[in-house]
């Protein structure tokens, strides 16, 4: 995927992303661009998540993948991972952005899957100690305690925010399963008819505040296997979101679109 005239009738039309909002993106364009070509609105879904996102599998909903999502974001028969019934669209969207959780992004099903760079980990041998039998009751621990670890709140676990970090998610514990999503994306961006974009959810929630942002790029495979998604354990403060974009922006080439996701429970 590259910002280029072989794919303006499934692309943003133009080089920049102008507005933003809701699910149904309006893309406009500034500059010259904007004087030659008129305005286009485009539908698609900006809030997707799968089995990635740790709460999605916690919630006894492990088979839910990207490929199933953009597959139905196109129009095409799914199995839902919910009802396990057929699912279909009758009108195909525009587009759409899988924004799985970047914190531990992937890291739940890879652990039950026995991925020893996860699952023989202090907090894999626990998690899957606890949750043995993969039961809704069992997996809702995990889950638990999981949001609990570093809050003072009684755990059936004995971990520390630190081992946790560094068990499911720090140093290139998520690259395999980035590196899978882009390729994900790839596989569905279908130019002149489909567009997949890469991207991710930032998921802070300070004092119980919800700060969370959808972020996105048009940026191609080549250039998003450049780096891994910023998350909240990096950090939980916006501005530093926004330094982290700026800085990969410079560095890649890589335009960015962050939008406040439930802002209404920002807590001002």
């Amino acid at each position: 995927m590259t910002f280029n005239s072989t794919w303006l009738s499934a692309r943003p039309i133009g080089r920049k992303l102008l507005a933003a909002a809701g699910c149904g993106l309006l893309l406009t364009t500034f500059g010259a661009l904007a004087e030659q070509q008129s305005t286009r609105l485009l539908w698609g879904d900006t809030h997707v998540h799968t089995s990635n996102s740790f709460d999605v599998y916690l919630f006894d909903t492990p088979t839910s993948t990207p490929d199933t999502a953009m597959r139905f974001a196109r129009g095409l028969p799914v199995i839902s991972p919910t009802t396990k019934t057929p699912w279909q669209l009758q009108v195909p969207l525009d587009f759409v952005v899988v924004s799985d959780h970047a914190e531990m992004v992937g890291s739940i099903w890879r652990m039950f899957e026995g991925d020893p760079e996860i699952a023989d980990t202090k907090s894999g041998k626990i998690f899957r100690e606890l949750a043995s039998e993969q039961t809704t009751e069992q997996l809702q621990a995990i889950y638990d305690a999981v949001v609990n670890i570093g809050s003072g709140v009684e755990s059936k676990v004995d971990l520390s925010p630190q081992e946790l970090f560094s068990d499911m998610h720090g140093g290139s514990k998520r690259r395999a399963t980035w590196l899978d999503h882009i390729e994900a994306v790839e596989k569905h961006n279908t130019p002149g008819e489909f567009t997949a974009f890469i991207g991710w959810e930032w998921s802070s929630t300070p004092g119980g505040s919800n700060l969370h942002r959808v972020v996105f790029t048009p940026a191609g495979g080549e250039t998003a296997s450049q780096f891994l998604p910023y998350s909240a354990l990096e950090s939980r403060n916006p501005e530093d979101l926004w330094n982290w974009l700026a800085q990969t922006s410079s560095h890649t080439g890589a335009d960015f679109v962050a939008i406040p996701h439930n802002s209404n429970l920002s807590i001002g």
